[in-house]
Formats: structure tokens, C-alpha cells, sequence
């Protein structure tokens, strides 16, 4: 039971410590001067901060799903 108990604890804490990493690269994403894009093996772009949509012209929510050929 302890043993069960301790790798629970283990567990939780991993997930813990994943929620603070996530939340401080969304944060570094999303804040960042630079354009940032997330773009899957096709090129289709999932996600882009806000400097990228700056650079592109557009609100950076009308580049998600777009090509990343169409920017060029």
C-alpha cells in the first residue's frame, strides 16, 4: 500500500510540474516579440502568437490551419 501511495504521490507531482512547464511556455509563446508558429509535419500552422500575426497582417488566430507555404 505504501508503495502504491508513494507512486500516486510521484505521479501527481509529475503532473503538477507539467501544468507549471506548459503554462510557462504558453506564456513565453503567446508574450514572445518574435513571431512564433507551431506547424504540424504537413505545414499546416496550429497555433501562432501575436507578433506572427502582426507580421503577417492578420490576427494570429486567422493563420491557425492555414499552409505555411501560403505565407510565403
Amino acid at each position: 500500500f505504501c508503495a502504491a501511495a508513494a507512486d500516486l504521490v510521484a505521479v501527481r507531482l509529475q503532473a503538477v510540474a507539467l501544468r507549471a512547464s506548459e503554462s510557462r511556455f504558453r506564456a513565453l509563446f503567446e508574450c514572445a516579440p518574435l513571431a512564433g508558429l507551431h506547424v504540424d509535419a504537413h505545414g499546416r500552422i496550429l497555433a501562432a502568437n501575436a507578433a506572427a500575426g502582426r507580421l503577417a497582417g492578420v490576427d494570429e488566430q486567422a493563420l491557425v490551419s492555414r499552409s505555411l507555404q501560403a505565407l510565403t
